[in-house]
C-alpha cells in the first residue's frame, strides 16, 4: 500500500504547492490517485496554514477530496499540533459531521489512549503513530488497545540519509511483537531511503511534502504526486478501470534497452477551461512531471531505445523532446503531434532509429512484433503473430501492416 501524505503540519510558506484549502487538497489527492497512491493522508487546514480539527473545517475538506477520489480511503491527523489539550480534540472528534476512514494517533503524546477510544466509538480506523527515539512503542505494546487499531504507523525521525535506515531497522526490530501491520516512513533526508527499506521489506509506506520536499535527485518536487511518481514499486491504476500495472521500481534511463511510454484514457471532447480533463490536458502535464528529464537523459544514452505507443509519442512531444524527429500516434492527435516541430508520419509503427513510435492503442500489437524482429530476427515475429501476417518492416513512411 502507498499512502500520498498531502502536506502535513508544514505552511504554505515552505511550499509554493502545499495545498491548504479544500478544492487544493481534492485537487492533490486526485492528482496522487492517478499517479498511483491507495491511501490518503492529510491535515485539515485554515487559509493561513494553521491545523485544525474543527467539525465544519474537517466536513469541507472531506468532502472536497471524497468528491475527487470517492474510492479511495482518507485519514486525517489528530496531533497535539492541532489542539494541545487532547480533551479539546476529543470534543471535537465527537462533533465530527463527516468522518475520515482513519486517523492517526501518536502515541507517545499526553491523552493518546483516549482520542484513540473516541476515534473508534465513532467507527474510525486508527493508525497508531510510534516515533523512533521514543518509547511509545513501549506503551503501544503494553496497551490494550494493540490490538484494535488498523496498523502501527512506525516513524523514523532520524532525518539523515545515512541513520535513518538503521534506525528503521531496530524500531522494526522493537515492533516484531506487534500483530497489526505496520506502514514505514522516514523524513526530510531520510525519507527516500526509508522508503526503499520499506519497499525491499514489503511493507505499507508513504510519501508526500509532509515528508519531504525532495525527489531523489534532490530536485523540489513540484507537488506530492510528483513525489509518489519518484520511487518504487507499487500498483498502479491505469486508464482502463479496473486494470492496474505493478511498477517494481523506479525508471534508470542509464540503464541499457527500452523505455516505453504510453498514452492515456479520458475523453477527446471538452473545454479544459472548465476543468475537463481530456486526453490533450493528461499528455501536456507529462512535461512538468519528474519523467521527462529522465526521458531526455534516456535519448541521451547510446544504448536506450526509446518507445512511444499511441498518447505517449504526443505526450514526450508536447514535451519538446521529439522536435524534428519523425514520429507517430492515435489518428486524432497527428495535427498536434505535427504542431509541435515534430514530423508526424501517418503509419501504425514508425522506426526513427532511437526513436520507435506506434498509432493508436491496437498498433501496440504491431509494435512489440516489430521489437522482436528488431532484436532477434525476422522468423521470429511470425512464429508468435498467430493469424497477424508480416507485410514489411515498420521504417520511417513504410507502415508495418497496410
Amino acid at each position: 500500500m502507498l499512502q500520498a501524505c498531502l502536506n502535513g503540519s508544514r505552511s504554505p510558506r515552505e511550499h509554493h504547492h502545499l495545498p491548504v484549502r479544500p478544492e487544493q487538497l481534492a485537487a492533490a489527492a486526485a492528482s496522487c490517485v492517478q499517479a498511483g497512491a491507495t491511501e490518503l493522508h492529510l491535515h485539515p487546514k485554515y487559509p493561513d496554514g494553521t491545523d485544525s480539527l474543527d467539525p465544519h473545517l474537517v466536513a469541507a475538506t472531506l468532502r472536497a477530496v471524497r468528491a475527487a477520489a470517492p474510492t479511495t480511503p482518507v485519514g486525517i491527523t489528530t496531533n497535539a499540533w492541532t489542539a494541545p489539550d487532547p480533551h479539546t480534540r476529543t470534543t471535537a472528534i465527537r462533533a465530527w459531521t463527516v468522518l475520515p476512514d482513519h486517523a492517526t494517533v501518536t502515541w507517545h503524546q499526553p491523552g493518546a489512549e483516549d482520542i484513540t477510544r473516541a476515534l473508534l466509538d465513532r467507527g474510525i480506523a486508527v493508525e497508531a503513530v510510534l516515533h523512533s527515539g521514543t518509547d511509545a512503542d513501549e506503551q503501544f505494546l503494553r496497551s490494550p488497545l494493540r490490538h484494535h487499531v488498523l496498523r502501527v504507523h512506525a516513524r523514523v525521525t532520524d532525518r539523515t540519509a545515512r541513520g535513518a535506515p538503521r534506525t528503521a531497522e531496530a524500531l522494526l526490530e522493537r515492533l516484531r511483537p506487534a500483530t497489526v501491520p505496520v506502514l514505514l516512513h522516514g523524513q526530510a533526508a531520510g525519507a527516500w531511503p526509508v522508503f526503499d527499506l520499506a519497499t525491499r521489506r514489503g511493507l505499507d509506506t508513504r510519501i508526500g511534502l509532509e515528508d519531504t520536499l525532495q525527489l531523489p535527485d534532490g530536485q523540489i518536487a513540484a507537488d506530492t504526486a510528483e513525489l509518489v511518481t519518484a520511487e518504487g514499486p507499487r500498483t498502479v491504476p491505469s486508464g482502463t478501470p479496473g486494470l492496474s500495472l505493478t511498477a517494481t521500481g523506479a525508471l534508470d534511463p542509464d540503464v541499457p534497452g527500452y523505455v516505453v511510454v504510453p498514452g492515456a484514457s479520458g475523453p477527446v471532447g471538452g473545454d479544459p477551461d472548465e476543468g475537463a480533463e481530456t486526453i490533450p490536458v493528461l499528455l501536456s502535464r507529462f512535461a512538468s512531471g519528474a519523467a521527462a528529464p529522465l526521458l531526455r537523459r534516456a535519448f541521451a544514452h547510446p544504448e536506450v531505445t526509446v518507445v512511444g505507443v499511441c498518447g505517449g509519442s504526443l505526450a514526450m512531444a508536447m514535451a519538446g523532446l521529439l522536435e524534428g524527429r519523425k514520429a507517430t500516434t492515435h489518428v486524432l492527435g497527428q495535427d498536434l503531434l505535427d504542431a509541435t516541430g515534430t514530423t508526424a508520419i501517418s503509419a501504425r509503427v514508425v522506426d526513427d532509429g532511437d526513436l520507435i513510435t506506434a498509432g493508436g492503442v491496437t498498433s501496440g500489437l504491431d509494435l512489440g512484433l516489430y521489437l522482436l524482429e528488431r532484436d532477434f530476427g525476422p522468423r521470429i515475429a511470425p512464429s508468435l503473430s498467430g493469424n497477424r501476417r508480416c507485410t514489411g518492416r515498420a521504417k520511417v513512411n513504410n507502415p508495418l501492416y497496410e
